[in-house]
């Protein structure tokens, strides 16, 4: 067995791997890369590349083949206008390729001699070993950035081949004519919501709670938008899968309790992801999955709780954005080679948006956060619904509502849950917001332009601002009321 001595052994050659890898080599020290494929990372096979570029497709041809304003059924389209969209995918395809080339000149070029192909497993803290290349690693620091898998629940493993993953949809010669999808995540709206636009029959089944959504009003406020846009069965339950060569039947359970069935071409699994690293043995190396079954590491050092480890990406964080992993991905690699050194920290601010219509966003603290934490930090809800805005009438967008969550100590802007078009911009501006600890005097004094979709932040602020009068009027009704009790004892 070939012998490998190096500082920085990263395992797993995704986003996060390979940022890893850029990090620790910027430092000058010596690093390998170990994965089995090193192929695109999965971002751009089924993550927000390919999705981004089918909603590309679709804008550039609405105007002149699909009709916005027809009701939309699980019936979709008629035949001839989904024979324009016949060829979609290979489209997507070809931009994919075209847009992957441009954006992997991102990454550092991995030399052949710091690639070792295979699965690498731990002997312990600084040894792991790769079955497939024959070799042991001694390591003074590893980065472990296996990244994740999408989870496939076990009951639709009876519909064989035609269950498939959105990297599968992808890869298929033609759009289906019908899907199911499973999940109400952000993969799964988005693609509900374009494979409807196309002319694809498709149903979504979810359950609990909408997206990420803590939030109770905004979570209905969105779920009444999506429901416009796409057939939704919310809180159902799947009771039995049958398939053949030519499709699936689901026979399922509505919230109500009332029995229904449909036939589908495909069923997609779009519930969430599961961590790589089944096949790592980290125990070897003392450590242990999370109660959410990722790798725990320091948020703002990556550090794991074995000093000489760390963990980024999808591994070691559920639901994690691209630019999290990527920025996680190279404080992993930096703090690995200076490690035992004094860490760097990077902290970062909580923002998470999905591109559905309309835009779905949080940024910074979440209401469900803020309410197990209120006896220590109360706080109002400043709230605004987008048909208020001027932009929203000029446009006929009336759907939408926003939440801003402003500390009742320090009258700090804390966090924000939105369902709104433009939500995405919205949400950036707030997040910066929350960065500078903005506090809701200061962004009383903001000047928002008119007609824009940011109007409707300022009424959400002046809404938080007369919240905080009744409540500060309440309390001195309260206090005199108090003081004049006492003078009468």
């Amino acid at each position: 067995m070939k012998e490998i001595r190096v500082q920085t052994a990263v395992i797993g050659a995704g986003s996060a791997g390979l940022k890893a890898y850029e990090g620790a080599r910027k430092q000058g020290v010596s690093a390998v890369i170990i994965d089995p494929e090193f192929k695109l990372p999965e971002m751009l096979k089924s993550g927000y590349l390919p999705l981004s570029i089918l909603r590309a497709i679709i804008e550039e041809r609405s105007a002149s083949v699909l009709q916005d304003d027809a009701p939309i059924t699980m019936y979709g389209m008629d035949h001839s206008i989904r024979q324009k969209f016949s060829a979609i995918l290979q489209d997507l395809r070809e931009r994919r390729r075209s847009c992957s080339e441009k954006y992997m000149k991102s990454f550092p070029a991995v030399p052949e001699q710091d690639r070792i192909y295979g699965h690498a497993v731990f002997e312990d803290s600084r040894h792991l070993t790769v079955p497939e290349a024959d070799c042991r690693i001694t390591a003074d620091t590893v980065v472990i950035a296996t990244g994740s898998r999408p989870y496939i629940p076990s009951y639709i493993q009876n519909a064989g081949k035609r269950a498939i993953t959105a990297a599968e949809l992808f890869e298929l010669p033609a759009l289906p004519k019908s899907i199911a999808i499973l999940g109400t995540g952000s993969t799964a709206l988005e693609l509900g919501q374009c494979l409807t636009r196309l002319g694809v029959k498709t149903v979504i089944f979810g359950q609990r709670h909408l997206w990420h959504f803590s939030d109770i009003k905004i979570a209905e406020i969105a779920e009444k938008c999506i429901d416009k846009s796409v057939v939704m069965f919310m809180n159902s339950e799947i009771t039995e899968i049958s398939a053949n060569d030519s499709g699936v039947t689901i026979y399922y359970l509505e919230k109500s309790g009332k029995e229904g069935y449909l036939r589908t071409e495909y069923i997609l699994a779009a519930a969430g992801r599961i961590p790589n690293f089944s096949r790592l043995r980290i125990e070897n190396a003392g450590l242990a999955p999370s109660s959410f079954g990722t790798i725990p590491a320091d948020p703002d050092t990556r550090e794991t709780r074995v000093p000489n480890i760390f963990a980024a990406g999808s591994v070691a964080a559920l639901n994690n954005p691209l630019e999290r992993s990527l920025k996680d991905g190279h404080m992993a690699g930096k703090n690995a080679a200076l490690y035992p050194g004094e860490l760097q920290k990077s902290p970062w601010l909580p923002l998470t948006i999905s591109f559905t219509a309309p835009n779905f966003a949080i940024a910074g603290r979440k209401e469900e956060e803020l309410r197990r934490c209120h006896d220590a930090e109360p706080y109002i809800i400043g709230e605004a619904s987008f048909q208020e805005s001027h932009w929203a009438e000029i446009h006929l967008e009336t759907e939408g509502m926003i939440h801003l969550y402003f500390s009742l100590r320090t009258k700090k802007l804390l966090g924000a849950e939105l369902a709104l078009p433009m939500g995405d911009t919205i949400a950036q501006f707030l997040a910066f917001a929350i960065a500078l600890e903005k506090t809701l005097p200061e962004l009383l004094n903001f000047s928002f332009y008119k007609p824009t979709p940011l109007e409707i932040v300022q009424l959400a602020i002046r809404n938080a601002s007369i919240r905080f009068r009744e409540l500060e009027t309440d309390q001195k009704t309260q206090l005199n009321r108090h003081a004049k009790t006492a003078i009468t004892q």
